[in-house]
């Protein structure tokens, strides 16, 4: 957790040291985990003030807040409001500074007066975090005690009294702040990443009784839907620890089905109802079957949530726990047996399937409905059962279906998403990004060879982008050039092609610094540097024309500026390229 929330604390105490002309505003999605981040992170960091955590839940009027300020200030340093009491007032005593003393205190101010509480009120000193602001429903009272914040803070020389205001996104609050421009000075929007989330210590402990591969495919299914709301998230694992807490307590028991098949389904229930607004009827009566006549206009995340929900293999009493009709231990029996029992799965993907004593006609069954996609699946098994069809059909061990043909196949394949392909050969290769893939050569068979046609052209596109981003973005000096090997193993000679040379000259003309394109002049003069350039080099040469022809139209207009020049000494050297270039080819042509 420590490296993203530690820029949101660096930044929030550089803003409270700073002289501001407004409040700070701490601005997030309900449920993200601001108010953890404040009592559990910032408290730790931050020492300038004392920091005091108010709730404005309940809070109906702005009297009301003075008294929780007092109230909060109290109970933390009773002996400074003693003081402050006995010097305005004359009065003797007060509470001890328990909890309990809250209503003395109120008794108090009641009694005397307001100019006396607002002078009490000009000495508190402290950063006050105000959260729960959209749980005031009147926007008068809001404005007032936004306003009467922001002149207690300006009112002070030293600044002794500090406010950060928590709200949650407009989108959800749908709360209005009347002059904010004039109130809040600074707003920072608070994201936190899944790591953020999951090293929340309540989240961490209840993931450590679950098992590794578990918490991983957790973490995953969090990041692709990208869940943040740490309610939600823990509803999920609530609902998840009694299976994994009686798996672990009851050794001799094997799960009927995969535990993350499950951990999918309770996911994809909370992530459909409570993201994004699905009713509970309609989740309840949803089923496998129908989750394969989905709309086509439905959203692929939204579709793989369905599917997860209503995977073949979860029992149709699952959706009777999540919605709390039953008990964990109505639901055990449902879960877990006492025999070892092999599935579906686990038999096709096995090395000699037809070994095991299993229902050969749903077995059978099984296999036409993932090859037809009737029951979706991922890539990888997909292909496995593919593979596995179409041995033991050949060898008449399995039925024999008339209508997988080659096109049908292929056009099968096509069904699965960009993202799915990708996410196939990121797992079977091991790595974690898809520049690290190494597609190899194309196949020879389909739907192989359609499959790896979709993910070259999408890889290619992603790295492209990526370059072209970090080019315009840091420019030609801090470009690592090996990321040019990931487009094409060749492609350090075929970097003008492979990058454009519109987008290079582009980035010449109007992005790069002096100092960028005096880098890439010295790329340039290094990769050219060896006689037999036309080779290696030859096809990019009219590319390099294109990218002189352009500069020259620069280059027409002279000025004395370090651009000017760089860009001149780059048009120098493509000029010597180019023009060994083609002496070389005049050569050839010559032989």
């Amino acid at each position: 957790m420590e490296k993203s929330q530690y820029t949101y604390a660096a930044r929030l105490i550089n803003l409270l040291q700073k002289k501001r002309d407004g409040l700070i505003l701490f601005d997030g999605r309900w449920g993200s985990g601001k108010t953890y981040f404040f009592k559990n992170y910032f408290k730790n960091l931050y020492d300038t003030k004392t920091l005091f955590y108010i709730s404005l839940m309940g809070v109906k009027s702005l009297e009301e807040f003075k008294s929780k300020l007092i109230e909060s200030y109290h109970l933390r340093n009773s002996k400074d409001l003693k003081t402050t009491l006995e010097s305005i007032s004359g009065i003797l005593s007060v509470a001890s500074g328990t909890p309990a003393s809250a209503n003395v205190i109120n008794g108090i101010f009641n009694a005397i007066g307001s100019s006396i509480r607002e002078n009490i009120l000009s000495t508190l000193d402290g950063l006050f975090v105000l959260d729960d602001i959209e749980r005031i429903n009147d926007s008068n009272t809001r404005s007032e005690i936004l306003n009467y914040c922001h002149s207690l803070y300006t009112s002070s020389d030293s600044h002794a009294i500090d406010f950060i205001i928590i709200t949650n996104t407009n989108k959800e609050s749908q709360i209005e702040i009347a002059n904010k421009e004039k109130i809040i000075s600074d707003n920072i929007l608070y994201i936190p990443t899944i790591h953020d989330i999951l090293s929340i210590n309540v989240i961490e402990d209840n993931l450590s009784r679950i098992p590794e591969q578990d918490r991983h495919d957790f973490s995953d299914l969090l990041k692709r839907h990208s869940v943040i709301n740490i309610r939600l998230i823990q509803r999920i694992i609530d609902k998840m620890l009694p299976l994994y807490e009686y798996s672990a307590a009851h050794p001799n028991l094997n799960w009927k089905l995969p535990s993350t098949e499950l951990l999918n389904s309770i996911f994809s229930f909370f992530i459909l109802h409570y993201s994004h607004e699905v009713t509970l009827e309609d989740i309840e009566n949803s089923s496998y079957f129908r989750s394969a006549n989905i709309s086509t206009d439905t959203p692929h995340l939204i579709k793989e949530l369905w599917n997860g929900l209503n995977s073949y293999r979860i029992p149709n009493i699952a959706k009777q726990y999540y919605l709390g009709y039953i008990s964990p231990l109505d639901f055990f029996e449902h879960v877990f047996s006492q025999h070892t029992m092999l599935t579906a799965r686990q038999i096709i993907e096995s090395n000699y399937p037809q070994q095991y004593n299993t229902n050969e006609k749903d077995f059978n069954e099984y296999i036409y409905a993932i090859v037809s996609r009737k029951v979706h699946t991922d890539l990888n098994h997909w292909l496995q059962v593919l593979t596995t069809y179409k041995r033991l059909s050949q060898g008449s061990y399995v039925l024999s279906y008339k209508q997988f043909t080659p096109d049908y196949i292929v056009a099968k394949s096509d069904e699965f998403s960009i993202e799915e392909i990708k996410c196939y050969y990121i797992e079977t290769q091991g790595v974690s990004y898809i520049e690290d893939v190494n597609p190899g050569s194309e196949p020879s068979e389909q739907p192989l060879r359609q499959i790896y046609s979709r993910f070259v052209k999408y890889r290619h596109n992603v790295i492209i982008n990526k370059i072209h981003t970090l080019l315009i973005q840091e420019g030609w000096s801090k470009f690592d050039i090996t990321l040019l090997k990931k487009l094409k193993p060749q492609g350090l000679y075929q970097s003008i092609e492979l990058l454009g040379a519109d987008f290079l000259t582009t980035c010449i003309l109007r992005n790069w610094t002096p100092n960028d394109i005096l880098s890439f002049n010295a790329y340039l003069v290094d990769l050219y540097n060896f006689s037999n350039i036309q080779d290696y080099l030859s096809g990019e040469k009219t590319h390099l024309i294109d990218i002189k022809n352009k500069m020259n139209l620069y280059l027409a207009f002279p000025k004395a500026t370090f651009k000017y020049g760089a860009i001149k000494e780059l048009g120098n050297t493509i000029n010597d390229i180019v023009v060994r270039l083609s002496i070389k080819k005049l050569n050839n042509d010559e032989l």
